[in-house]
Order: structure tokens, then sequence, then C-alpha cells
């Protein structure tokens, strides 16, 4: 039997310029909180299945002003 697997990921990111020296931005990882993506790898020697533990759910604000 036979299953896969299916990991969907979602980023996002918005900026804008406020004034002629300021500007924002917005911006999202892992939006959908996947929390581990899962490997199996078969060959006729080898059996591997490795499981990677992701970050989670991650929203970062920028402000930038230039002088």
């Amino acid at each position: 039997r036979i299953r896969t697997n299916s990991y969907f990921f979602l980023k996002a990111s918005a900026s804008t310029k406020l004034t002629a020296r300021l500007s924002a931005r917005l911006e999202g990882f892992n939006l959908l909180n996947q929390r581990s993506v899962r490997q199996i790898s078969i060959s006729p020697t080898l059996y591997a299945e490795n499981q990677y533990i992701l970050l989670s759910r991650m929203v970062l604000a920028q402000m930038q002003y230039n002088f």
C-alpha cells in the first residue's frame, strides 16, 4: 500500500510607502501552521523515513525610515 501526503505552505507579504521617507512591510510565513513534513525514500537496498519539524506560524512587521 502506498500512501502519499500533500503539504501546503502559505507565505505572504505586503509593503507600502507611507511618506517619501517612511515605508512599512508586513510578512507572514507558514500561515497555514504546518507542524511537520515527513519524507520516505525507498530503493531496492534502502528504506529511510525522515520527519522535519517546522517553525510555527510567524508574522513580522518592519518600518523603515530613510534619512
